[in-house]
């Protein structure tokens, strides 16, 4: 009994590392949203290889900050100061893709109308968006985020990445 209760606690002591390894440090770059904790699979720091031909899924959380009816992505990469958006994510509808979080229990709320985005409401936003193989071979900064339905940042952070 005892080799099964040590067992269990091992287990769920790296299952635990795995999970906090893959919260990477929020990078702000304004919104009237707080963004609380960014995820990348595959990511566990700085920069973020992102491969091509391959999927990847995005989290973060936040705190809705002013309320707004409608939320759109704002996907850019960065190279060499120049802002390229991201094909398939930039300006597609973030809505749906948009969670809130029970603030009691912590737990997502399923089948539950994710907009309008209200001012103290805590979500989660996750989406899987491929690495096209027409990406550049280089280094990158992403700046990921959404906006509201005036185009006025919500939520912005920032991921320093490598295409490869």
């Amino acid at each position: 009994m005892m080799c099964l209760k040590s067992f269990i606690l091992v287990s769920l002591a790296i299952f635990m590392d795995y999970i906090i390894a893959d919260s990477l440090p929020v990078i702000s770059c304004g919104g009237s949203a707080l963004v609380k904790e960014v995820r990348l699979t595959g990511c566990s720091k700085y920069p973020c290889l992102l491969k091509k031909g391959k999927k990847f899924t995005l989290e973060y959380d936040f705190e809705g900050g002013e309320h707004s009816s409608t939320i759109t992505n704002s996907v850019y990469g960065i190279i060499n100061r120049v802002s390229l958006p991201f094909i398939g994510v930039n300006g597609a509808p973030a809505c749906q893709k948009t969670t809130p979080i029970d603030l009691r229990t912590g737990a997502r709320a399923i089948n539950v109308p994710s907009c309008p985005i209200f001012s103290g409401q805590a979500y989660t936003y996750s989406n899987t968006f491929p690495i096209l193989s027409i990406y550049p071979t280089t280094d990158v900064t992403v700046q990921y985020g959404a906006v509201d339905g005036k185009g006025e940042k919500i939520a912005c952070f920032i991921i320093p990445a490598r295409i490869a």
